[in-house]
């Protein structure tokens, strides 16, 4: 199974700060929520000034069946956890408060993105909430008048609903290649004649298609060259129809596969489900703070700034926000 690293992307509230709403979700957090036939379990800070988190998800089941090999028969195994112990996913998010630009890992059965966004929602809506009932009470008591109007300019003040969606970016040239540890062979399509690329001068009037394969040796030690030379390549693109694509060893997952320039980006990492296990907590889940999987994440993010916006240089909004002001309703 593949754990996939998602890259999302939410909107508040007209005039909703990301303090007003990150205050009750920390309020969620270090308690089990129930949702559905399961339970969770957040946990939230900041790092870096990044927002960061952990969420767990318990599964009710307690029995596992397991299949083993041997002499030719397919061997039955059953296991039943401790009452004390739960099947477990977990998924760690990193969000940039200044762009409300973040990033997540999914896989099958794991904590899903509705869920994450639905802890979202309801702290962008309670936090409405209480800021049109304060609206309210301060237009009513400016103009004794104004009582039939405030609650309708109240809501006209924080008008506007939550949403979130997962991103999706065309892959350029540049973030293309900063997918690769190892670039192993190169194709580029062209419209025209490439340089060099005829016998003869004068047949690359004549030529309305053309096509360059290259393969490389020494990979490692040439990376830098060879990642020159692709971009000079795709510096010589002359129509919207040229096309480029590029083979190799991925950074974040160690997979060997083909990336186009200008396929839609879903998913900014790829690792195997046993590798992300590897990355995760060994003994205490509050040490998610200092695990791999967390890290990974921060990496992504700085290195994106494009997608993602710049590191914050400070956590000062937790400062100057109005969240004082919401009650909890």
């Amino acid at each position: 199974m593949k754990v996939k690293v998602k890259g999302f992307e939410m909107k508040f509230s007209n005039n909703l700060e990301i303090a007003d709403v990150y205050h009750l979700i920390e309020s969620n957090a270090n308690k089990t929520i129930e949702h559905y036939d399961d339970k969770y379990y957040l946990l939230t800070t900041l790092k870096d000034n990044y927002i960061v988190g952990l969420i767990l998800r318990f599964k009710e089941d307690k029995s596992s069946l397991i299949t083993q090999a041997k002499g030719g028969k397919l061997l039955v195994k059953k296991e039943k956890l401790d009452e004390d112990s739960d099947k477990t996913a977990a998924t760690i998010f990193c969000i940039n408060p200044e762009s409300l630009k973040g990033l997540f890992y999914d896989h099958i059965g794991s904590v899903s993105k509705a869920f994450i966004f639905k802890l979202w929602k309801e702290a962008n809506d309670k936090a409405k909430k209480s800021f049109i009932k304060t609206k309210e009470l301060e237009l009513s008591q400016l103009d004794e008048k104004k009582k039939k109007t405030a609650l309708k300019k109240a809501k006209e003040t924080y008008n506007g609903n939550f949403s979130a969606k997962i991103l999706s970016t065309p892959a350029t040239i540049d973030n293309l290649i900063d997918q690769f540890d190892v670039i192993s062979e190169v194709i580029f399509s062209s419209s025209e004649a490439l340089p060099g690329s005829s016998s003869s001068a004068n047949v690359s009037r004549f030529i309305s298609y053309d096509k360059r394969h290259t393969k490389f040796a020494n990979l490692n030690s040439n990376l830098l060259l060879i990642k020159d030379y692709v971009k000079s390549l795709w510096s010589a693109k002359k129509s919207k129809e040229d096309a480029l694509r590029l083979r190799g060893v991925l950074e974040s997952s160690g997979e060997d596969k083909w990336l186009y320039v200008g396929d839609n980006i879903d998913e900014f990492g790829l690792v195997t489900f046993d590798r992300y296990v590897e990355l995760l907590p060994d003994d205490d889940w509050n040490d998610y703070l200092s695990c791999g999987a967390l890290l990974q994440l921060l990496k992504i993010v700085k290195k994106n700034t494009v997608m993602f916006g710049h590191q914050p240089s400070s956590c000062s909004w937790r400062k100057v926000s109005a969240q004082s002001l919401v009650e909890e309703i």
